[in-house]
Parts: C-alpha cells; sequence; structure tokens
C-alpha cells in the first residue's frame, strides 16, 4: 500500500509541475499576442483603409485590436508573476517564506 500512495505523490507532483510550466507558457504566448494586436493596431491607426472590411465593435479596427493587445498583456502579467502553485510543498506558518522556488515549477531551490 505504501508503494501506491508513494506512487500517486509522484504522479500529483509531476502534474503539479506541469500546471504551472503550462501556466508560464501560455504567460509568455500571451505577451507575444500583445505585441501582435498592438502592431497591429499601430498599422490600422495609421492605414485606416486597409481595414475597410473588417467588423468592427467600436467602429475603428485599431481601437478593436489596441483593447485586444492591452487585455492579453493583462493575462501575461498575471500569469507571469503570480506564485507557482504547489500545495504538496508545506509553507507551515510562514516559516517556508523565505525559501527560495524556481520560477517554472515551484520546486525549493
Amino acid at each position: 500500500m505504501e508503494n501506491q500512495a508513494g506512487g500517486w505523490r509522484r504522479l500529483q507532483r509531476l502534474h503539479l509541475r506541469l500546471l504551472n510550466i503550462l501556466a508560464r507558457v501560455f504567460g509568455l504566448s500571451a505577451v507575444v499576442a500583445a505585441f501582435g494586436f498592438t502592431g497591429w493596431a499601430v498599422y490600422y491607426f495609421f492605414h485606416p483603409e486597409a481595414a475597410y472590411d473588417l467588423v468592427t465593435l467600436s467602429g475603428h479596427a485599431g481601437i478593436d485590436f489596441l483593447g485586444a493587445g492591452i487585455f492579453c498583456l493583462l493575462l501575461a502579467i498575471l500569469f507571469l508573476t503570480v506564485r507557482p502553485y504547489r500545495p504538496d510543498i508545506a509553507r507551515v506558518g510562514g516559516a517556508d517564506v523565505k525559501r527560495r522556488h524556481t520560477w517554472w515549477t515551484g520546486e525549493p531551490r
């Protein structure tokens, strides 16, 4: 029975590592998307005739793309600055607050 519990803990640690890595990768891809949307917004501000056939919410494609870029940037900031989710690592009474953890997986250094 102990071997099954140990295997479960290893599997749980693997899943938590993957969750944290995927959250960081999502944050990095949100940065790329924010730059892309902002680039298109700048292009459509300087060349509004290029967006004549686009259906927009605000009436101007540049404003819509800028809003999407800001939204993606906010998502990126949130996903890249959040503390790694690792409930399997004990943080009893705040004693572990000063320990350093890796940014990608939350493993103690």
